[in-house]
């Protein structure tokens, strides 16, 4: 899929206080559905973008809806591996390609389709 490109709608089930950082939200998606819409991605500082879909000229009942994976599922540890380092919030550490495969996997996407930027 070329750099740019929209590739997931997701419908919004419920907005909770984030349970790992105070005055922080999530949203939950209970659905999903795979898009391939080229040049929206503007090189905005935050690579998901909030639009309507007639702003994306999308028909939402064309779309193939999937049931968003149970976040336990997608994330369980490997016990053969040793453990990584945790920060003072309980978050692991990760190689880049860790991280590639779990974005990967939650997205149902292949690795390659994942692209990770780090700012300092």
């Amino acid at each position: 899929m070329p750099h740019g490109t929209a590739f997931l709608i997701g419908r919004i089930t419920e907005i909770v206080p984030s349970p790992e950082r105070p005055k922080r939200w999530l949203i939950k998606v209970g659905e999903y559905a795979r898009i391939d819409v080229p040049n929206v991605w503007q090189a905005w500082q935050y690579p998901v973008r909030y639009m309507s879909l007639e702003e994306l000229e999308i028909d939402p009942t064309k779309l193939t809806w999937e049931t968003m994976p149970d976040v336990a599922e997608t994330s369980k540890p490997d016990s053969s591996k040793e453990a990584a380092p945790m920060n003072g919030a309980g978050v692991k550490a990760l190689t880049m390609a860790e991280a590639k495969k779990g974005l990967a996997l939650t997205f149902n996407v292949p690795p390659e389709a994942v692209e990770i930027t780090i700012r300092g």
